[in-house]
């Protein structure tokens, strides 16, 4: 009768199931950049500059978000509503598909991906234009602006996971995997790893990130228990996976999340940085972010009332003898 308990814990524990919401899916139906007409989009903002997003291609016609980088190293991210994964067998994972421009650079760290807590931070640069006007508000919050600068010490607040691939590499182009914690102080989110921690970087497969060639990528955080989190990415290519890797039990800088950034080394994209221009980066057809929770059983529930009752039952007959 000791161990009835635990037995009914344990198997109560299996009669939980996964239960999986997308919390947003934006293909750019409404040819806006904002959380607008499209019910399952979310507003999309320059993490270095509004000029990290080029405004000739997320119309109604086109429904792709060209990130314009070329011959500059730029990033963008999105807001969403704050997703915890401090459970086990929590999950957050973004899937994102992609079209390369005609240029692909040899590049090491070409494209990053990653998941941030905005944690109350705010934007510390105006970034004034050529008058003086300021066109970021300092004091507000800094993950839902659209006119930052290109650097801001308000993302020194800003933790979170990510990883990055390679492009057209002329090594092993693996998935580096890396922890943004609060001894970074590069006043910037994603377009600058210095004083990350690694979180380690292999590959299981091959891919090269070639021009003119449509992918689809993932990137997720899993919590195994025990304050530990797997890392997975894959990237595929016409339907077929390329490449995955995971890094288990690792520990995380945080583990709610309402960012979800991307960004792109200087000339691994385009041949130009330029507003309109074909070869200026990578084109986004879609973006989604998905949030698996293990929830249990109502039957599970049930069992273990059951299972404390019988306990109680049994130490009265005890007492009684």
């Amino acid at each position: 009768m000791k161990n009835l308990l635990p037995t009914l814990l344990c198997f109560g524990a299996s009669c939980a199931y996964a239960s999986t919401s997308v919390l947003f899916n934006d293909s750019w139906a409404d040819g806006g950049l904002t959380d607008g007409a499209d019910a399952t989009d979310i507003a999309w903002y320059g993490t270095t500059g509004s000029s990290a997003l080029d405004s000739n291609s997320y119309t109604a016609s086109n429904n792709f978000l060209s990130a314009r980088s070329g011959t500059s190293g730029r990033g963008f991210h999105g807001a969403f509503n704050s997703q915890s994964i401090a459970n086990t067998g929590d999950k957050i994972t973004v899937t994102y598909s992609f079209t390369t421009p005609t240029t692909v650079g040899d590049q090491s760290t070409a494209l990053k991906v990653g998941f941030f807590n905005s944690n109350g931070a705010t934007a510390q640069n105006p970034n004034n234009d050529s008058n003086g006007v300021p066109r970021a508000t300092v004091g507000d919050p800094i993950h839902t602006q659209s006119s930052l600068a290109s650097s801001d010490g308000g993302w020194n607040a800003v933790y979170g996971e990510a990883v990055d691939l390679d492009a057209n590499y002329s090594g092993t182009s693996n998935f580096g995997f890396k922890s943004k914690t609060s001894s970074v102080t590069s006043d910037r989110l994603l377009n600058s790893s210095s004083g990350w921690t690694s979180q380690g970087s292999n590959v299981d497969g091959a891919y090269t990130i070639g021009a003119n060639t449509s992918y689809v990528g993932t990137f997720s955080i899993e919590n195994m228990g025990s304050d530990l989190y797997d890392l997975s990415a894959t990237i595929s290519s016409g339907g077929t996976e390329l490449a995955s890797e995971t890094r288990e039990g690792k520990t995380i800088a945080a583990n709610a999340f309402d960012i979800i950034a991307f960004n792109h080394t200087s000339t691994a994209f385009g041949s130009t940085n330029a507003s309109g221009a074909d070869d200026n980066g990578l084109d986004y057809t879609n973006i989604q972010v998905a949030f698996t929770q293990v929830v249990p059983e109502p039957s599970a529930y049930a069992l273990l009332l059951g299972g404390v009752a019988v306990m109680l039952t049994v130490a009265r007959r005890k007492q009684r003898a």
